[in-house]
């Protein structure tokens, strides 16, 4: 979202995983959840009835094995924000996506493709089932991503 203010000054923007559709159909409901918690909290001091959601992550280490509602509520909100933002993005930009991600739906790299402002955007599709490709180095990931990088300084 910084990036696509213009007095910022950042150079590039690389992206990996990123979310604008996710594959649980239950984020749906996040908003309603949210909502019901907040009031909860306000009348009863309580957490509310759904403070936090399940998660099985793929690296137990690094993420979380329950997520606050609240936060999967403000990810939703910043991620509206950012995709009404998308098209100021002028700067080059670099996307990776897994076409097997089990948390982002693959669409989400399309649908900033057709959002994103800049007319230089390079893009990779990882065959893979993983959502942290980054941190695996999947195909070679981070070796992109520094090839990006190294791009922008010439």
């Amino acid at each position: 979202m910084c990036a696509s203010n213009k007095h910022n000054k950042i150079r590039s923007v690389i992206a990996c995983s990123t979310p604008v559709s996710f594959k649980d159909p239950l984020v749906q409901f996040v908003k309603i959840a949210a909502t019901a918690n907040k009031l909860i909290q306000k009348f009863s001091g309580y957490d509310g009835f759904l403070p936090f959601k399940d998660n099985n992550p793929e690296h137990p280490h690094l993420n979380y094995k329950n997520i606050p509602i609240a936060s999967i509520h403000q990810l939703l909100v910043l991620i509206d924000k950012t995709k009404l933002r998308l098209k100021k993005l002028t700067c080059p930009a670099l996307l990776i996506q897994a076409d097997n991600d089990p948390v982002v739906e693959p669409s989400s790299m399309a649908d900033i493709l057709n959002r994103i402002g800049s007319s230089s955007v390079d893009y990779h599709w990882i065959s893979s089932g993983r959502h942290g490709i980054l941190h695996e180095n999947t195909d070679d990931c981070q070796q992109k991503v520094i090839d990006f990088i190294s791009k922008q300084h010439n």
